[in-house]
C-alpha cells in the first residue's frame, strides 16, 4: 500500500526526519547527503514497514534508501 506525507521536521545532526501522515508522524533515518527540506512530499510503497526501504522525494524527483524507525507517532512525542 503506497503512503505519502510531508516532511515536518529534520534533525540534521542525527539524520532523522519526521514526516506528517494521515496516522501521525513517520520517523525515518536518512543518509546525510539526501537533500530534503521541510515541506517536501515523500512517498513509499511498503506502507507501515519498519526497517530499511526506499523513499521517494516527489518534490525533488529523487529517491534514497532510508531506515524507518516508527509510524503513527504523536506530535507531542517529537523533540
Amino acid at each position: 500500500m503506497r503512503k505519502s506525507g510531508t516532511v515536518a521536521q529534520i534533525n540534521r545532526d542525527r539524520c532523522m526526519v519526521a514526516i506528517a501522515t494521515d496516522i501521525g508522524y513517520t520517523i525515518i533515518e536518512v543518509t546525510p547527503d539526501w537533500e530534503l527540506d521541510v515541506g517536501d512530499l515523500l512517498a513509499w510503497e511498503d506502507g507501515l514497514h519498519i526497517g530499511p526501504t526506499i523513499y521517494e522525494n516527489l518534490t525533488r524527483a529523487t529517491r534514497d534508501g532510508v531506515f524507518v524507525r516508527d509510524h503513527g507517532v504523536a506530535g507531542e512525542a517529537l523533540a
